[in-house]
């Protein structure tokens, strides 16, 4: 990369003491790919046992009609994303000095308590103000794809990076199932407890079942003296900025109707709102999961660039008609059609960005990687609100559908013009067998 300094390059001997390495061993690195799977299921079920009730929760809290609550509710998502964009640099960071495992135990136990206390709040400022400290200390997206990528084969990355974000959308199609039940049965309060318990117990398994067998930097002051302008350095990096940009947009459009659709669901149903919210919720997120699987399984043949391109067109087209839709079916159906693309364009992410860079540097990668995704959910939730609350709530799926228009636009030029053949796994890469030396041993 033609402006990360080569400080952080692994073939410079004398310079690589400065950042953490991750010892491969005969391991196999399917091992920490499956444990990790199942801490992030847990991770994102938990919060998506509350973030669709969002709307509702701040109702209760007494934000009154229907264009304040979706205004709020991106308030209050945009304290938490702000939060995290400042920091996930820095904790990517951290695991490059400290180790990935580690900083994964951070965002698990983090989240879980300031989540917890979040559930008690009284009004809608107490609220922001603990989802602003639960963006400081949770993310732990960012800190799984750096362990995977640090301990994966370079030709099964893309392959890695779908089915790790397959667990994203298993924990989003079971989260809001039984989130809904659980707000239905104990009131929403009970749905932020619920997502406490379930970071609670990802941070077990993974504190229990990861295995890293990571040397930190042997020059400590150096890393340190120098941390924060390698970090400048590989953020502006001719490689990484397109990824970066473009998924900025690809995770942008998604999330604009996450804080109107309960809304418009609400106008819709006639009883058991939080179980209806939950199954909408839910039915994206499996359908999305299923997808995702099958893009990693289809960057074997197809470039990653193509994938995404298709999937931005293909979910602008099913996400527009929710505009008119007046029945709880047709809803379910364009959102499972939407889902599809969205588990194919977010699984595509990962994979770019770890091709992208060394894999000494893959930590603050991701991290920057996990700003950008939650910078998007910062500002999509605040534009969806915005719309909804000038034009009415319906109007956010229009703008929805443009702004995927405009991120196929991006990955069509801005990616395969600049680094879609660089960022493919060459499609004649040696396979590498389980028991090779691809693992981390404990």
């Amino acid at each position: 990369m033609d402006k990360i300094p080569r400080s952080l390059a692994s073939e410079d001997p004398d310079k690589s003491s400065l950042i953490g390495e991750v010892v491969r061993s005969p391991t196999s690195w399917k091992r920490n790919l499956a444990v990790l799977w199942i801490a992030q299921v847990f991770t994102v079920a938990g919060f998506s046992f509350s973030f669709p009730f969002i709307p509702f929760f701040v109702q209760e809290l007494g934000i009154k009609g229907e264009g304040q609550a979706s205004l709020w509710a991106g308030l209050v998502q945009a304290s938490m994303g702000l939060a995290m964009v400042a920091t996930s640099p820095v904790w990517g960071l951290v695991a490059d000095r400290y180790g990935r495992k580690i900083n994964m135990l951070r965002a698990s136990f983090g989240g879980a308590i300031f989540i917890f206390l979040s559930a008690f709040s009284s009004n809608v400022y107490q609220l922001m103000f603990f989802r602003f400290f639960t963006g400081v200390f949770s993310g732990t997206f960012g800190p799984a794809m750096a362990l995977v990528a640090a301990v994966c084969p370079r030709n099964k990355l893309p392959f890695a990076m779908g089915i790790l974000q397959s667990a994203f959308f298993t924990g989003t199609t079971i989260g809001p199932l039984f989130g809904g039940l659980i707000a239905d049965a104990w009131g929403f309060q009970g749905a932020f407890l619920g997502t406490a318990v379930l970071l609670g117990i990802a941070g077990v398994i993974v504190m229990l079942f990861v295995r890293e067998d990571f040397h930190p930097p042997a020059n400590l002051s150096v890393f340190q003296r120098h941390a924060y302008v390698n970090l400048f350095h590989l953020l502006t990096s001719r490689e990484l900025v397109p990824v970066l940009g473009t998924f900025f947009v690809v995770q942008f459009a998604p999330v604009i109707s996450f804080v109107v659709l309960p809304i418009v669901i609400a106008s819709i149903a006639t009883s058991n709102i939080g179980s209806v919210t939950g199954i909408a919720f839910g039915v994206t997120g499996l359908a999305g999961g299923l997808s995702s699987y099958g893009a990693g399984m289809l960057t074997k043949r197809v470039r990653m660039t193509r994938i995404l391109t298709v999937a931005c067109v293909g979910m602008s087209i099913v996400i527009f008609p929710l505009f008119f839709v007046r029945e709880m079916w047709l809803v379910y159906l364009f959102l499972a059609c939407g889902g599809v693309f969205q588990g194919a364009m977010l699984s595509m992410g990962g994979g770019l960005v770890g091709l992208a860079v060394p894999s000494e540097v893959q930590g603050a990668a991701f991290g920057a990687l996990q700003s950008v995704t939650v910078s998007a959910f910062t500002l999509a939730p605040l534009t969806g609100g915005g719309i909804a609350s000038q034009f009415g709530p319906r109007w956010v799926f229009p703008a929805q559908s443009v702004c995927l228009l405009g991120a196929a636009l991006l990955a069509k030029i801005l990616l395969a013009a600049r680094v879609g053949k660089q960022a493919e796994v060459p499609r004649d890469a040696p396979k590498v067998e389980d028991n090779t030396e691809s693992g981390c041993s404990s």
